[in-house]
């Protein structure tokens, strides 16, 4: 290394960090997001997910909506 050629490691360092903080933000919002997501699942006995199917929508029954599928048959 040069005598005359500055180096700042410290600015280097800081140059890490905020990445590091957003990444591990981002971790953070991923995991409540899928905690969230699985409370139903995850704290109730025999939980499941909700089915998001159109033939399990009684708004849709009502409505005489019904899946794609079932019409191409």
């Amino acid at each position: 290394m040069a005598k005359n050629s500055p180096t700042f490691p410290i600015f280097a360092l800081q140059k890490l960090i905020e990445p590091m903080k957003l990444l591990l933000l981002t971790i953070a919002l991923l995991l409540i997001a899928v905690l969230l997501l699985g409370v139903r699942v995850l704290f109730v006995k025999n939980g499941k997910f909700p089915t998001g199917h159109v033939k399990d929508v009684p708004a849709l029954r009502r409505r005489n909506i019904g899946c794609a599928l079932d019409n191409e048959k």
